[in-house]
């Protein structure tokens, strides 16, 4: 029997809130899979395996551009590869002709996800508070393409403030908005 679990099975067994017995007959041989994004480096040859499976399955050809490839990267897959298996089936199913573009991704996949690297390991020592709050807003911009009522709410600050902001730090939201090649 092949079982897999994303919880603490020996902690809940202490707990008394899973079975001793149950788990002693599962847990004959463990097998531990990191999370994807602690092996971030198998994700493109999982992604080239879901799309070959998926060639033969609907008998037409599927690539992915460089930068799409990338973005699937560095995104954390808090639901590992489940969710990686099925984000790469929807959007090769939705993408022009089976050329996957950065377009074709779902938006979520550009925002930050907490936990993956902390604000000191982003950003220099020697920020001033005025520097860092630029950042923040570019960042924002960035992550949401420019769309100002999703920056104010991933800032927590409201859309007047953040336009004011925006004027005295002389950015521009529109730039970042991506660009479709349809």
């Amino acid at each position: 029997m092949i079982a897999t679990t994303t919880v603490d099975l020996a902690n809940l067994v202490e707990q008394n809130r899973f079975s001793r017995q149950l788990y002693y007959a599962l847990h004959s041989f463990e097998i531990v899979i990191p999370p994807l994004r602690a092996r971030r480096s198998s994700i493109p040859s999982l992604i080239f395996t879901r799309l070959n499976s998926l060639k033969k399955r609907f008998s037409y050809s599927l690539k992915i551009d460089d930068d799409a490839l990338a973005q699937l990267v560095a995104y954390s897959w808090p639901g590992n590869d489940f969710e990686l298996n099925s984000i790469i089936e929807n959007i090769a199913i939705s993408s022009d002709n089976g050329h996957i573009r950065l377009s074709n991704l779902p938006d979520y996949l550009f925002a930050e996800r907490p936990g993956l690297e902390t604000a000191s390991s982003l950003l220099p020592a020697s920020l001033t508070f005025t520097a860092i709050e630029k950042e923040a807003i570019i960042h924002a911009a960035r992550v949401t393409s420019g769309r100002v009522q999703e920056m104010s709410q991933l800032l927590n600050i409201g859309r007047t403030t953040l336009w004011r902001k925006m004027k005295q730090y002389d950015i521009d939201a529109s730039q970042f908005k991506r660009k479709h090649l349809d």
